[in-house]
């Protein structure tokens, strides 16, 4: 089951440069995050758009694993009351939890769930079905470490992953 989560975010100051950076993101992302783009030179475009993340307050950063399967954990202030499994975008062949730490920082402080960004295995390095697999046995490993089902969320940046 999809449910889709939509919220507005407040607006920061400096819109010129939220406007230009925005743009030269978009462009630079529009431009080489395609299939003419060898997969490897796709992953150094994304790993530099976002390699400048700020850490966020009030979250605290951790690396771990889950079920064998390299994780990063974002834990807001006060420990989470649940747990979300995140599975970054990237159509299983780019991205990481470090790509995606500032979505899953917000996410952890916003919601008040502590975010398990899942580091699966990518394409076409490991084909199908091995970041499922991945996902599938971190979720089983939630349920063993004593997580409910109603206390686990899974969300994506991207519908692939959901």
């Amino acid at each position: 089951m999809n449910a889709p989560a939509e919220f507005t975010a407040s607006s920061p100051g400096q819109p010129f440069r939220r406007a230009l950076l925005r743009s030269a993101s978009r462009l630079l992302f529009r431009g080489l995050m395609r299939p003419p783009t060898p997969v490897p030179i796709q992953r150094a475009v994304l790993r530099s758009l976002t390699a400048s993340t700020l850490a966020s307050r009030g979250v605290r950063r951790e690396v771990g694993e889950l079920a064998g399967v390299p994780c990063e954990w974002q834990i807001p202030a006060g420990g989470g009351h649940g747990v979300l499994l995140y599975l970054h975008g990237g159509a299983f062949m780019t991205g990481s939890p470090a790509t995606h730490r500032a979505i899953t920082a917000s996410l952890a402080k916003r919601t008040g769930l502590t975010v398990c960004a899942l580091d699966y295995r990518l394409a076409p390095e490991h084909p199908f079905p091995a970041a499922r697999d991945d996902a599938l046995a971190a979720y089983q490993a939630l349920l063993a470490a004593g997580y409910t089902a109603s206390r686990i969320v899974m969300g994506a940046t991207r519908p692939e992953g959901t």
